[in-house]
Order: structure tokens, then sequence, then C-alpha cells
């Protein structure tokens, strides 16, 4: 009677287990789809769920006991039942999802440019803001961002791109663009020099220096322009950094008399 109680808790916890496996792999479906369907769903919360899920849903395949044999039913030692590790119990793997994100990135450029698509960039002829971004290589990253930009084009933009000679599809990716004004270098003048090359083109009352391989998320943009219009004494002001996992890197700075950050 015991061997059949044993037996029958088995077959139940096996049981659970399946049907959060088939609730998970439904939910990874959804949340895919919405993947897909949005730029800026790709920056927070999906990917580091998925990421999650489909670690969660790996370490319990490799972990998952096997049915009795002859021997376990004559009292050898049974192996102990695994759980599905919950969602927040799966620690991110950073570089995994960077290579997730990357692929992504990496098929949306292959995708544009094998279409007659082009990119239409805000372009304003009396911007408030004036975007400089440097190049130098990584042109699905900067797909990527250019897109968040044109999700935010309610404002009076302008987006002034300095191309350090990129020798990867960069070029290619310019040639999309409508409405950037675009700088190109025959030698990588680095961050700084390209930076100053595109300030002093600029025609935006504000200047933002903005990383290729970051994004805006949805009213980045009309928060920092009302921020640092709130008072005359506010010269610059930082965005609030998140990474691919959701977790802050940082959310301002301290500026000491030196010059140096912390």
């Amino acid at each position: 009677m015991a061997h059949f109680n044993k037996q029958h808790e088995l077959i139940q916890s096996l049981r659970k287990q399946l049907e959060a496996t088939e609730r998970e792999l439904t939910n990874q479906k959804w949340v895919f789809e919405q993947f897909l369907q949005s730029p800026s769903w790709r920056l927070t919360y999906p990917i580091r769920w998925l990421a999650k899920q489909l670690r969660a849903l790996r370490d319990w395949i490799l972990r998952r006991p096997t049915i009795g044999t002859a021997d376990d039913r004559s009292g050898g030692h049974r192996p102990p039942l695994q759980q599905v590790p919950e969602p927040d119990e799966v620690l991110d793997a950073p570089e995994d999802l960077k290579e997730l994100l990357t692929s992504t990135q990496r098929l949306a450029l292959q995708s544009l440019l094998a279409s007659d698509t082009k990119i239409r960039i805000p372009s304003s002829p009396n911007p408030d803001i004036s975007i400089l971004i440097v190049l130098f290589n990584r042109a699905e990253l900067t797909l990527a961002c250019l897109r968040s930009i044109v999700e935010n084009s309610a404002l009076r933009l302008e987006v002034i791109i300095i191309d350090n000679a990129s020798s990867d599809l960069t070029p290619l990716l310019l040639e999309r663009l409508d409405g950037a004004r675009i700088i190109r270098n025959t030698e990588n003048l680095h961050f700084l020099a390209a930076v100053n090359q595109g300030a002093r083109q600029a025609r935006g009352e504000y200047l933002l220096l903005l990383n290729s391989d970051a994004q805006l998320l949805p009213g980045t943009l009309d928060s920092a322009l009302s921020t640092i219009r709130s008072a005359p004494d506010i010269g610059a002001v930082g965005g609030r950094l998140i990474l691919l996992d959701g977790t802050l890197q940082e959310a301002g700075s301290i500026i000491w008399r030196d010059g140096s950050c912390l």
C-alpha cells in the first residue's frame, strides 16, 4: 500500500510539472509574438521574462527525473523530483540577453537592406533638440537606436550622424535614411572629435549625445526637455540608464571640480 501511494504521488507530481510546462510554453508564445510586434517591447520586461522562462524550462528538462526502473521498484534509490524553477528564481545571464537582442537586431537589419524601405528620421527646420550619434560599426545597434528615435518624432528634432569610417553594413544603412544629416569621416576620429563635428552643425536649442547602442524609451525626451527647462541653473540633464535585464545602471552622476564623475 505504501509503495502504491508513492507511485501515485510520483504520477501526480509529474502531472503538475507537465501542466506547468504547458502553461509556460503558451505564455512564451504570446510574449514572443508581442516581442516581434513592437521595437520598444524588446527593451524591458519581455526579454528578461522570455530568457528566464527558457532557462527555467531548459534546466527542468536537464534535471527531470526518470520513471523508476526495476531496481527502483525493488527498493533502489529513486532520484528526487526536481521542481520547475519560478521565473524570479532564475538568474539572468547578461550575455544571453545581449545575444538574443543582437540576433533580433541583425535580422531586422538584413530585412531592411533586402527591401526598398526607407526610414524617415525626424527633421525639423527649428529643432528643440539636436541628437548627435557617433558611429563606428555595429549597424544593427544603430538601426535599433534610430527606430527608437522615430517613436519620439512628436518633438521638434534633428538627427546628426557622424560615421567614423565604419567598415560593416553601416554605409548601406545610412543610405536608407531620409531626414538625417550625415557626416562621413574617412578615418576614425573617435568620439570626442566626432561629436564636436556634429555639434558645430547643430541647429537645436539643446544637444543630446546619444550612444548608438542605446535606445530611447517613450517619454524620455519629453521628460529631459521639461527638466532642463524647469530652472535657469540647470546646464545638463542625464537620463536613467536601464540594462537589458531591467536593472538600473545609473540614474545621474556627481561631477567634481576636477571634472571627474561618480
